[in-house]
């Protein structure tokens, strides 16, 4: 009786394994493992002693696409590398039951006269680094996605930023308060609050 079980589930564990061995692991067809070199250059905006391979699906990757100045949403902003200025926007949104739209304007704008074109730098999950060579200087945009500055580092450069909007008024660290249109010049500080005429207020 203990034998005839025992065939039986000799028997019955043969079958199982005749149903579900493992899968070959082998690759029937070598060729299809050949190298491809994709036929898509890469583009000037890679900076030198990035390691391989590089990402394809990031938030940041308009900045080395074609020309490198289509929008990106660091949020809350957006911005565009151009070749001469970093533009960047408190998007307005129009919803409705159909689609979420957002719009850019160059609500502020980073002149950087004399740059040889934006490099990628440095990048991770969460943040990209781009530089903007001017000879031995520059000026770096470390962006991550949710931060609520826009911070441009300066090397050697003189920064100039301007807005398409009106400035309605300027307030210094120490709460003084000046009219642009009565105030050609107004004192150095390490803070403003500028107002603009389309309701947004930044700090500079």
């Amino acid at each position: 009786m203990k034998t005839a079980q025992i065939l039986l589930l000799l028997l019955t564990l043969a079958v199982v394994w005749a149903q579900y061995k493992p899968y070959d692991v082998g690759d029937p067809n070598p060729q299809r493992r050949r190298h491809i070199i994709h036929p898509l250059p890469l583009s000037k905006f890679w900076g030198p002693g990035l390691k391989k391979p590089y990402p394809t699906n990031s938030w940041w990757l308009n900045l080395v696409l074609a020309n490198g100045d289509q929008s990106i949403a660091t949020y809350p902003y957006i911005m565009k590398m151009k070749p001469s200025n970093v533009c960047f926007t408190l998007p307005n949104i129009t919803a409705n039951k159909d689609y979420v739209l957002t719009t850019f304007t160059d609500e502020w704008c980073i002149y950087l006269q004399g740059n040889t074109g934006h490099k990628v730098t440095k990048y991770d999950d969460l943040t990209v680094t781009v530089k903007y060579p001017m000879g031995t200087d520059g000026v770096t945009f470390p962006m991550s996605q949710g931060s609520p500055f826009v911070v441009a580092d300066y090397e050697g450069v003189k920064p100039k930023v301007v807005t398409i909007n009106a400035i309605l008024e300027i307030t210094d660290e120490k709460g003084q308060v000046y009219d642009p249109s009565r105030h050609p010049s107004i004192p150095a500080s390490t803070k403003y609050v500028i107002k603009l005429n389309n309701g947004h207020s930044w700090v500079v």
